[in-house]
């Protein structure tokens, strides 16, 4: 089985995550290129890059709802994963909401 074709699983605590933080967290934990510009149009280009050349993604953001961005702004990051889902293969990209681990 190649890279490609193992998917890779990510998880991300948004507890006080504001945009910028949120951003930079997808960036360090999908080791996006040094050259991410840290704006949703720069996340969904590095986001679609990634995909391409790593496979893919399951995403896991816990603790949602501690996470410090504007209504517009959680609605552009959801818009920008289903977006991605539509664009790509079925499975390539799944993104999990999950408001708390416990345990």
């Amino acid at each position: 089985m190649s890279k490609k074709d193992q998917v890779r699983r990510v998880s991300i605590d948004c507890s006080g995550l504001d945009k910028p933080r949120m951003l930079r967290a997808l960036a360090d934990r999908l080791s996006f290129e040094e050259h991410f510009g840290a704006n949703f149009d720069a996340l969904y280009d590095s986001l679609a890059d990634n995909l391409q050349e790593h496979g893919a993604l399951e995403l896991e953001l816990t603790n949602w709802s501690g996470l410090r961005m504007t209504k517009h702004n959680r609605e552009t990051l959801l818009s920008i994963f289903e977006d991605m889902q539509e664009e790509l293969e079925p499975g390539m990209l799944k993104v999990k909401i999950v408001e708390r681990v416990i345990g």
